[in-house]
């Protein structure tokens, strides 16, 4: 008999002693994956050449990272609910969320209605290929399911998008501070009489509200002699305070010349507005797909947008050629010179047809690194692109990257749109999911080995705003300090998860975490931090999320809880509920205080099979707090709960 617990973050591939000669490998195949994107519509046009992608998040949530992935024409869409082990198995019909013949574009998972179950809004371009000035279709309205909680899907009749643009993609975020995710959606159409509909309040149940244009003190974010129409080829966005202001701006990625920055200009006690800005250090011709994050650890966030490099420097039709850019953050705050235009330094230019693009640290060496897709093909024009392939360049430490994605394994010239840069396996490096157009979707998994030390982390809160969206996490150790917004992002029709992963090189210690929370209250976490796993956080707790026991019978393990104040100080003597809501142990709960130093040690009941949901509940600042982590029993079986089909 032999009992063993093993965080997740701590299976690695095992290579040989000699150099490692690639990063990634495909696994497609091996990983129960078998979707092709068809974009075989009654008729094409470039909406259904542009549209495509999928989202990932973990929504039923056991730990591993779901995939919703589109079908296009004449096909379903499909749910792979993550089995671990690498393994899926498409569960979209049991959940309710098999569209057929829909030709979505960029879905995403996010909590609209507050009760802590990730819901999915998919966005369409029409199954007849809308033209870009044809107006609104019933076909392309934004469909809204809201998660049950049983593994299962419901179309919301509530949700407020009952508009028929062809919509692309979307982000979630608190635009309005009022505690709950409100959306803001993109629309490529040259159509000069629709609204562009770009910002959606949410009512805090799941019922949205377009507020783009409107009068002054009518609670919409644009005054009507700002004309959003003008934002007619609107891709790719993104949500980030720029200007510390504490309200979320918007930079928003788009086609012919039109990337903009929207500014929050609105002061406390008055309506959120904002401003529109182009300032002269945007220059990408076309922008497709961006990436948001502190590539040069300098404490703010930089934005990396794809575009179109030709390689002959020709352009045969409507585009650019000029290729990426790096817009690198001054740290000014400024509209006007907020950030520089470090491409060249960097290195990034050169990227073929861009489209959907992630900052991830591959090799966890503290730096972080870029892929992205690229690819555009129709019937008569950029024949160029037809076989364009995928970029990945891996951070020099010095501001600069090296391109090196074929000799990594990356050698994708199939039409990519959407990726996600996601540890599908848990096993502490980042994997690639390529979502393409009229193409078979690909895994990659990453073969890094465990030479480098890693940490992952969740963030938790209470209120409707649970998985405290856009919080900001600082992690330190002794030779580096990193930051990451707390977001899914957008990477075009795409997202990464929400768990924020950090590479730590060769460090093994973390000096402290500090986080900013949504609603600006600090946070200093200084004590019981421990590398290469992932560390579940809310405001006055931390606990390792995700603990993986195999051969546990008649054993009872330990699940440590870390009680501290904002200032990271322990708070001792506080007794705390440990309840498991949902598993095998459904309905368990245990009371302990905590100790002189804050810490808890909980044990459970072993079972044999199943993954338990575990909730701390106490009380700090005169108000209820939780903690959240998860125990997966024997992982080697398949517990069958309502979560799972009876596949």
């Amino acid at each position: 008999m032999t009992f063993k617990i093993i965080q997740a973050g701590l299976f690695y591939v095992l290579l040989s002693n000699s150099v490692q000669a690639q990063l990634f490998q495909e696994v497609t195949a091996q990983s129960g994956i078998n979707l092709s994107h068809s974009n075989q519509a009654e008729r094409q046009g470039e909406p259904t050449v542009i549209g495509a992608g999928g989202a990932v998040a973990d929504y039923d949530f056991d730990g591993y990272p779901d995939f919703y992935l589109l079908g296009g024409a004449n096909q379903h869409n499909a749910l792979y609910r993550n089995q671990g082990k690498g393994q899926f198995v498409d569960v979209a019909t049991f959940a309710g969320v098999d569209l057929f013949d829909i030709l979505g574009s960029g879905p995403v998972f996010a909590d609209v209605d507050g009760d802590f179950d990730l819901d999915l809004l998919v966005f369409s371009v029409n199954k007849e290929g809308q033209m870009t000035n044809n107006g609104d279709s019933p076909e392309n309205r934004p469909r809204l399911f809201i998660n049950l909680g049983n593994g299962s899907f419901v179309e919301s009749m509530n949700s407020g998008f009952t508009s028929g643009m062809a919509s692309y993609s979307g982000t979630f975020g608190d635009l309005d501070n009022d505690g709950d995710l409100d959306l803001v959606m993109t629309h490529w159409s040259a159509d000069e009489t629709t609204s562009k509909q770009l910002f959606w309040n949410n009512d805090g149940f799941g019922h949205f509200t377009d507020a783009t244009s409107g009068p002054a003190n009518s609670g919409a974010y644009l005054h009507p002699t700002q004309n959003a129409n003008f934002e007619k080829w609107t891709f790719t966005p993104n949500l980030t305070d720029i200007n510390n202001d504490g309200r979320l701006d918007v930079l928003l990625t788009s086609d012919f010349g039109t990337t903009r920055i929207f500014y929050s200009t609105s002061a406390p006690g008055y309506p959120y507005t904002f401003q529109i800005l182009q300032p002269q250090f945007i220059t990408d011709e076309n922008g497709m797909g961006a990436a948001v994050a502190d590539y040069d650890n300098d404490g703010d966030l930089d934005w990396f947008v794809t575009s179109i490099w030709d390689p002959d420097g020709v352009a045969e039709a409507n585009w650019g050629v000029s290729g990426n850019r790096l817009y690198r953050n001054t740290g000014t705050g400024n509209p006007v010179d907020g950030f520089e235009d470090a491409t060249d330094e960097a290195g990034l230019r050169y990227g073929y047809w861009g489209w959907g693009a992630c900052f991830a640290d591959f090799n966890n060496d503290g730096q972080l690194d870029i892929y992205h897709e690229n690819g555009f093909t129709t019937p008569i024009l950029a024949e160029d692109f037809h076989q364009d392939p995928a970029r990945l360049y891996m951070a020099n430490g010095d501001g600069t990257f090296t391109e090196s994605a074929v000799a990594n394994g990356l050698n994708h010239t199939g039409q990519g749109r959407g990726i996600s840069c996601v540890d599908y396996d848990l096993d502490g490096d980042i994997d690639i999911l390529v979502m393409p157009n009229n193409a078979p979707y690909r895994l990659y998994q990453n073969l890094s080995d465990d030479s480098h030390n890693h940490l992952a982390i969740k963030l938790f809160d209470t209120g409707s705003n649970p998985y405290a969206y856009h919080a900001k996490i600082s992690v330190a150790t002794p030779t580096s300090t990193q930051l990451r917004e707390h977001t899914v992002g957008n990477n075009y029709v795409s997202n990464n998860p929400l768990t924020q992963h950090f590479g730590l090189g060769t460090d093994s210690q973390i000096n402290h975490i500090e986080i900013t929370w949504p609603d600006g209250e600090f946070q200093t976490i200084n004590t019981d931090i421990d590398i290469n796993q992932i560390t579940s956080i809310s405001r006055y707790c931390h606990t390792r999320f995700f603990t993986e026991i195999l051969n546990a019978d008649n054993h009872n393990p330990a699940l440590p809880l870390y009680l501290h104040d904002l200032n990271g100080s322990p708070i001792t003597s506080r007794n705390v509920t440990l309840q498991v809501t949902q598993g095998p142990n459904t309905g368990y709960s245990q009371n302990l205080n905590s100790d002189n130093n804050g810490a808890i040690s909980f044990t459970l009941p072993t079972q044999t099979t199943g993954t338990d949901r575990i909730r701390f509940d106490f009380t700090a600042a005169s108000q209820p707090q939780i903690c959240r982590a998860l125990v997966k029993w024997n992982i080697d079986l398949i517990f069958k709960d309502a979560f799972e089909s009876n596949d």
